[in-house]
């Protein structure tokens, strides 16, 4: 016997297929690779703030590359990010940090900033690159752990 399930008018992405967006920067500055990003309310890409329920629900994902004030920048929500750089080592799971970037650190409260009602976000995982093993990527499957 075999499972053969039909899925009428839906698409599946593969599993080894980036899911992107592109979006505006305009928070006034450059956001650099890595950086976690939700859309704000004019539609447009911003920084999160981990201890407001509403950004940090609403992380769309991370960015693939620096994006200069008033330019679009991909946004990667699943798949892989390439030549990253980051003092993790392979494995490693990263987070987002209390001030909006990246963390290898398990935010707990009172390490790193950290208080009581802030979200933990998961980005992704460390890994080799596979053009150059001496290269990191971030395989970013995204997910809120919890709150503290």
């Amino acid at each position: 016997m075999s499972y053969n399930p039909v899925f009428s008018g839906t698409t599946m992405a593969l599993a080894s297929a980036a899911i992107t967006t592109s979006e505006s920067n305009n928070s006034g500055s450059t956001l650099t690779k890595l950086t976690p990003v939700r859309i704000d309310a004019s539609g447009d890409m911003a920084m999160i703030d981990v201890s407001i329920e509403l950004e940090a629900l609403g992380i769309a994902g991370v960015l693939n590359s620096d994006t200069l004030h008033t330019n679009s920048g991909e946004i990667i929500n699943s798949g892989r990010i390439s030549n990253i750089t980051t003092t993790a080592t392979l494995g490693d799971v990263l987070y987002v940090s209390k001030a909006g970037g990246v963390t290898n650190t398990k935010p707990a409260i009172g390490i790193d900033g950290f208080v009581i009602d802030d979200f933990v976000i998961r980005l992704g995982i460390v890994a080799k690159n596979p053009g150059n093993p001496v290269n990191k990527d971030l395989l970013v499957n995204i997910s809120i752990v919890g709150q503290l």
